[in-house]
């Protein structure tokens, strides 16, 4: 079965967190110009375009992305369809029967939207219920299909804290637009920057056989 990249394109129109500096991939050297080769410099935030947070992200004496073990972020996932949900709530999160250890990537409406260069205040995420019932059935990784775990507006530093309070790595910025839920083996390796609370990652799926 082929690979699907779950990974949203990064190019200057990409969405950022409002007050994150925005991406820039500038050519540097250009062929076209006469250049021997070509050769570009990309800067982007560690929380930009499809990446993890580690629990330092929220929590002072939390695991830097470097420290998280990788076997967290690659082995087989469930994918749950969130449906028209504002939130994610606990009751919602009953009805998906979450399981100790199960990196569980949730998809929702948000997946629609992506290709929009305009930030989504108001995206589907967790509430603090719904964070709570993670934490509560001891999940492994956890993945949403926007660029934060928490909503823009409400509750956005409190999720963060339950999830990653409990040593729970966030995989945000998913494009699930193209699959549907079921079990997939999950492919995902954050660049490794020793010491950091978050890093971009890369993130494919192929349907279990």
């Amino acid at each position: 079965m082929a690979w699907i990249d779950l990974s949203i394109p990064l190019d200057d129109t990409t969405p950022v967190w409002p007050g994150d500096p925005p991406i820039r991939i500038e050519r540097l050297h250009d062929m076209a110009t006469g250049a021997v080769a070509n050769l570009s410099v990309v800067s982007i935030c560690a929380h930009s375009g499809t990446h993890i947070d580690a629990p330092l992200h929220f929590i002072k004496d939390g695991l830097a992305i470097d420290q998280v073990p990788l076997e967290v972020f690659t082995g087989r996932c469930r994918i749950v369809d969130c449906g028209d949900a504002d939130w994610i709530t606990a009751d919602l999160m009953h009805t998906f029967h979450p399981q100790p250890g199960e990196r569980l990537l949730f998809k929702t409406r948000n997946s629609e939207g992506w290709g929009r260069p305009v930030f989504n205040e108001e995206a589907v995420a967790f509430d603090p219920s719904g964070a709570a019932a993670l934490r509560d059935a001891g999940v492994r990784l956890v993945g949403i299909d926007y660029l934060s775990a928490g909503n823009y507006r409400r509750w956005g530093a409190e999720v963060h804290q339950i999830i990653l309070g409990a040593g729970i790595p966030i995989l945000e910025s998913l494009d699930l637009s193209g699959v549907g839920p079921g079990e997939y083996d999950l492919m995902c390796v954050p660049l490794l920057i020793p010491g950091a609370e978050g890093a971009p990652a890369r993130a494919l799926v192929r349907p279990v056989s």
